[in-house]
């Protein structure tokens, strides 16, 4: 199954994607070429208490959280200041993960 999309999205993973009830979240189009700094407060308004069990005050993934970015580690992508493209994909996992027992 191709999934078509358009600009940059979030994909949720393990206790994020359970907390958020969703699986995605697609970036604005006006958010592409921001910073990743701009695109974390963007969902920090509209998920409230929700975002904010996950990051911390300044924006950086708690530590039982894992943020990537195109494949790699945020802070190897250039961290919270890195430019987030239209192709840019994101992923936000929780370290402890995995399937039903």
């Amino acid at each position: 199954m191709t999934v078509i999309k358009e600009g940059p999205l979030i994909r949720l993973m393990g206790t994020v994607r359970e907390r958020w009830s969703t699986k995605v979240l697609l970036i604005p189009t006006h958010l592409a070429n921001e910073r990743l700094k701009t695109v974390l407060l963007h969902f920090s308004e509209q998920l409230k208490e929700k975002f904010w069990e996950f990051f911390d005050d300044d924006l950086t993934p708690k530590r039982s959280i894992i943020l990537i970015v195109n494949g790699v580690d945020y802070v190897a992508f250039g961290g919270l200041d890195a430019r987030i493209a239209p192709e840019t994909e994101i992923t936000i996992l929780s370290a402890l993960h995995g399937g039903k027992s």
